[in-house]
């Protein structure tokens, strides 16, 4: 018997209800999302969050960004009226669980679709 590995790009494609909450929590931190992504970085978190075919190093990059846009949101609170910040923050909360949510999911669907032996 011969072992041999195989070198192969995987491609994942999320159906609509996996990334509801995700795309949901990025509505309100748009603004915040394009001070802080690149432009490739916006396309592929849009492609994702339309249901496109990524790989697993674009949803890295898609939650590096989004975090990146929250901590943008927190630093650049005094740029707001007062009564704004609350929501602010609580849409930046809502983003940070929406991504920890996405991350973990997407990580053991990975590991479930990636054999190990």
């Amino acid at each position: 018997m011969q072992i041999s590995s195989i070198e192969a790009t995987i491609f994942y494609k999320h159906e609509p209800w996996e990334i509801q909450a995700l795309s949901a929590a990025t509505a309100p931190m748009a603004e915040h999302i394009r001070a802080v992504g690149l432009s490739f970085e916006r396309n592929k978190t849009r492609a994702i969050l339309n249901g496109e075919y990524f790989r697993a190093k674009d949803a890295a990059l898609m939650r590096t960004m989004l975090l990146r846009a929250a901590n943008h949101a927190r630093y650049h609170l005094d740029d707001y009226f007062p009564l704004m910040r609350d929501g602010i923050i609580a849409s930046t909360e809502q983003l940070e669980e929406a991504v920890r949510e996405y991350w973990y999911e997407f990580q053991r669907l990975q590991n479930e679709a990636i054999p190990t032996n």
